[in-house]
């Protein structure tokens, strides 16, 4: 036993010297693990790499949910709290971390990291009413705080954004049926100390009425505009981004920049920044929630909405980066921020199809504009890169040093690195791996989250390659969250893979590199988190993560336990060719509580052995130490991880079943070893249009040339018959509908060479072709898949109110009608929309945009928002309905009829349809009693009730008796049981 374990120290002055040294550690790294702005730093890459998050005991029994926080916060008696800004983890002066949570109802909290405990809270003002925004529910009932504030590190001090109402009601002495109105909003900018909630000097500032610097004729109106995107902090210097409700009003998308010590406003910059009316809108900056992106070196990124400036012409009027447009629509942005804070535009890129992307409302400004992290994301032609994706469900990757304008491609097109086609549109920001090769994360609505990985082509370009997905689909309905890795100080093999949803389990974790045999992601623990808030992300403290609801719960995770062993860890065993055996490592863990060791095991991976185990059941003490040895038996070529569980039970209770230690090497072929990634294309377009060009990486994962002996087409099989492809007037080569680049002859050892194919039919139908490449490095098979479709069409019905077996389509000049709707009585009629493309042959039809009138006042309401929800899609023939309602609350006999409205805003794939704004009536009528008119309406109008003795109202006599004597109406007997007459006229 002796060679297992030594004691060069007493037992206390061992346990003694472990613990200074943890705890001297773990305050020098406590601050290095918080969250103090939305997706962890400025660049806003998706991947936060210093959490202490070890896969293996995240996705062990100890990694549990350890608290649901419910806030307090209850504004009228309308709702419970909702979290839409991000929460904040920060360490302060005094080494404790904390969180730091902001609602819709202006309230913000102060939490413990570890139990939940709300520590401190404070008000900020009273929130603004959805019910002033006519129909836009998409924050319901109350906006207050939405944008994700920052914490400034060197102060202490948290800058949030409010949404509110003049002073003059901030008694909250009004309800969602008498609001304030939508002119009475007010916006403020907050500078909040951490440490008690208390509001730093010269703060808050008042936005409103401030004059655009670089357009006079706008100024900021806090009823039009709001904030969802998460502030920046550069130096003395916040920056706050702002958009629309709904596109509704005469908004412009703006950024305004404050002075983080003195408050004053130091830059006031419009999107819509040209000659056009300040009744032209657009540009809105929201991007789900996500923030402007900051390079370090004095540029700021972001992306904007859609707009109706219209400066940029149709095809053929390309537009160079460096000489962009005064409206900025539909865009992605370098601004040059200058020493006095103020911002330059530098470089701009637009969709070609920017007119048509606002014509369909298909923001490229849903996700945010990040920046990759070089160190990884870098080509010798495309040094930094940039990647966003847009409403329309394009992807694009940017060089950062030249955006790519507008139409500056071939053909009029995109000048960019690379675009990818998704399914549908995409609201989440991308997650981004640093680490194996590189990895980029797309969570496109209702489909997979789609991996791509990141390479080098041989001529130098940036190439991403989709290589994976998730083995689970997106929410149906609108808000899968940002995407956002983990890892553990940035090690291989450390790496996890984190989604939030609205649907099904709230929050999700990956292996978030792809297996190497091929498949989905390892989907490693969920969590159900009910009423996860739409577009949020996870965010990450200590080895904890925290996710907000609009349920009024904030969730806490991690474990509440301690480690019993302190095992060295981070073990790399280098280049070890496979099929062989690395030399030794040795692992020592000592114990750190009265503990014994049940087994020592890997997790399943064959590439790694352990060996050296001494007898098991064995109990340690405080000190001791024991040893075992492990070494690496690649399988297979590439970066390999694995882990080492140390499964204990332990006498003192608060610490952990389970210690891991992370084993890394590279596994070497000396012989060329080809491989496809990925093995098989898929593409889906509209017949006569050609699809994005795809990717599939030919890797010679040897040590020797691999040489290509041939490279065979086949339509029909993977075996033959074989077709030569024919070259196209574009130096390309084509079988059948699918183009493709030249295949390579040779790949030089440990590299990739890019294989290029795109998909153009010419009439609707499904496509295969087998391309099955044949070297010394073996033989390997491409499949391309291509489905060609007829454009949807958008068929918009509601039942007849007469006859609701028949059905009445949209006509942009009449609304749709419930009828006449009697007091104390409901009508439900359905909104019925159908895919009526040609059958058999029609592409899907998505709801791209869907703001039903749900939660507000009025008449007119739909039932939930979940029917006919953004996200949906209808095959051809395919029907989806929604119900809507008119309910008429009681009133008095003889009381004139009235009208309510509501609007559902609707845009889908069907582009010639565009948007459209589906308009409903309702009139509503009382109990008709005494005599009736040829109408049908009562003869006598119900003007009141009045006491017989009071000398100040006179008596309709013949209203009355007439009245009384032909109904006794409910309101004549009414008036009477209180001591009163009815009065009418006639």
């Amino acid at each position: 036993m002796s060679s297992f374990f030594h004691c060069a120290l007493p037992v206390k002055s061992v346990l003694f010297a472990v613990l200074f040294a943890s705890f001297a550690d773990r305050v020098l790294a406590l601050g290095d693990t918080d969250t103090i702005t939305w997706g962890g730093d400025t660049s806003r890459a998706g991947y936060q790499p210093n959490h202490n998050l070890d896969p293996a005991v995240v996705a062990g029994a100890d990694f549990i949910q350890t608290f649901k926080t419910l806030l307090p916060g209850n504004f009228g008696g309308l709702a419970a709290e909702q979290i839409f800004a991000s929460p904040l983890v920060y360490t302060g002066s005094d080494g404790v971390q904390h969180v730091y949570v902001a609602t819709t109802q202006n309230n913000v909290y102060k939490l413990d990291v570890k139990t939940g405990a709300i520590v401190g809270s404070r008000n900020l003002h009273v929130p603004f009413l959805t019910a002033d925004l006519d129909a836009c529910v998409d924050i319901n009932p109350l906006i207050g705080i939405t944008a994700t504030g920052v914490i400034d590190p060197d102060t202490g001090i948290w800058y949030v954004t409010a949404k509110t109402y003049d002073e003059k009601f901030q008694d909250g002495r009004f309800s969602p049926q008498n609001p304030p109105g939508r002119l009475n909003a007010r916006m403020w900018q907050h500078a909040i100390h951490t440490e008690d909630l208390s509001e730093a000097e010269g703060w808050p500032v008042l936005v409103d009425g401030t004059i655009f610097r670089n357009n006079p004729n706008r100024m900021f109106i806090g009823g039009n505009q709001h904030s969802r995107p998460a502030a920046l902090l550069v130096e003395d210097y916040i920056y706050t981004g702002y958009a629309s409700h709904c596109v509704l009003y005469n908004v412009t998308g703006a950024i305004i920049g404050f002075h983080k010590k003195t408050g004053k406003i130091v830059e006031a910059f419009a999107t819509e920044g040209g000659p056009e009316p300040n009744t032209v809108k657009g540009g809105g900056i929201w991007m789900s929630g996500g923030g402007m992106a900051y390079d370090g070196r004095g540029s700021m990124f972001f992306s904007t909405g859609n707009g109706y400036a219209s400066q940029l012409k149709p095809i053929g009027n390309a537009v160079p980066g460096r000489s962009p447009p005064t409206a900025l629509e539909q865009a992605a942005v370098n601004a040059k921020i200058n020493d006095d804070g103020t911002l330059t535009i530098i470089d701009f890129f637009m969709p070609w199809e920017k007119n048509q992307l606002d014509g369909a409302d298909k923001d490229i400004g849903t996700t945010p504009l990040q920046i990759l992290p070089s160190n990884v994301f870098s080509c010798p032609n495309h040094r930094r890169i940039g990647v966003v994706t847009g409403k329309s469900g394009k992807t694009y990757w940017l060089d950062l040093d030249n955006l790519g304008g507008y139409q500056m491609g071939p053909d009029n097109q995109d000048a960019v690195i690379q675009v990818f086609q998704n399914e549908n549109s995409v609201y989440a920001g991308a997650g981004v791996l640093p680490l194996a090769d590189g990895y980029i994360y797309i969570s496109v609505t209702q489909f997979p989250t789609h991996v791509f990985r990141f390479s080098c082509s041989a001529s130098g370009n940036a190439l991403f390659t989709k290589v994976a997905d998730t083995p689970d689909k997106n929410a149906y309905t609108l808000g899968t969250g940002h995407g956002t890795t983990t890892s553990v100080n940035g090690k291989e093999g450390s790496g996890l893979l984190w989604t939030s949803d609205v649907d099904g389990q709230g929050l999700r974790i990956y292996d978030p590199i792809p297996p190497s045999g091929g498949g989905p992601l390892t989907l490693l623990k969920s969590f159900r988190v009910p009423g996860v808030t739409k577009f949020s992300r996870p965010v990450f403290g200590d080895g904890r993560v925290y996710l907000g609801t609009t349920q009024g719960f904030i969730y806490g995770f991690g474990t509440s336990v301690n480690a019993p062993l302190n095992c060295s860890s981070g073990y790399s065993f280098g280049d070890v060719a496979i099929g062989s055996i690395s030399s030794a490592h040795s692992i020592t863990c000592s114990a750190l509580t009265s503990t014994t060791i049940k087994s020592v095991r890997l997790d399943g991976n064959p590439n790694f052995n352990v060996s050296s185990v001494v007898a098991l059941p064995l109990k340690l003490e405080v000190g001791q130490v024991v040893s075992f040895n492990v070494t690496a038996t690649p399988q297979s070529v590439g970066s390999l991880s694995g882990e080492v569980l140390v499964a204990v039970t332990n006498a003192n209770p608060g610490y952990s079943s389970s210690v891991s230690v992370m084993l890394n090497a590279v596994g070497k072929s000396a012989k060329p070893l080809l491989k496809l990634v990925p093995n098989a294309l898929s593409f889906n377009v509209i017949a006569n249009q050609s699809s994005p060009t795809q990717s599939v990486l030919f890797t010679n994962q040897g040590d020797t040339v691999l040489t290509f002996e041939n490279v065979s087409f086949s339509l029909v099989s993977a075996n033959g018959p074989w077709t030569a492809p024919t070259i196209t007037p574009n130096n390309t080569e084509q079988v059948g509908p699918f183009l493709f680049s030249a295949p390579p002859t040779q790949i030089p050892p440990g590299t990739s060479v890019p294989f290029l194919a795109a998909y153009s039919p010419t009439t609707p139908g499904n496509h295969t072709l087998h391309i099955t490449a044949f070297s010394n490095g073996g033989t390997n098979t491409l499949t391309l898949h291509g489905t060609s479709s007829t454009p949807p069409k958008c068929l918009i019905e509601f039942q007849s109110f007469s006859n609701p077996s028949l059905w009445l389509p949209y006509s942009p000049s009449t609304p749709f009608t419930f009828g006449q709707i009697p007091q104390s009585s409901t009508k439900n009629l359905l909104l019925r929309i159908t895919n009526a493309g040609a059958p058999s042959t029609s592409a899907l039809l998505p709801l791209t945009i869907s703001k039903p009138p749900y939660g507000l006042p009025g008449l007119i309401g739909a039932s939930n928002a979940l029917d006919l929800a953004e996200g949906v899609s209808l095959a051809a023939g395919q029907s989806a309905t929604a119900n809507l309602y008119c309910a008429v609350p009681r009133a008095q006999v003889n009381t004139p009829g009235y009208n309510g409205t509501a609007t559902w805003a609707l845009n889908t794939g069907d582009e010639e349809l565009g948007r459209v704004e589906v308009r409903f009536l309702c009139e509503a009528v009382s109990e008709q009693v005494g005599p009736l008119g040829e109408d049908g309406t009562a003869r006598y109008g119900y003007v009141g009730c009045f006491k017989e003795n009071n000398p100040g109202r006179q008596l309709a006599v013949s209203a009355y008796a007439d009245a009384r004597n032909n109904s006794n109406g409910r309101c004549v007997e009414a008036c009477f049981g209180l001591g009163y007459r009815f009065a009418g006229t006639q």
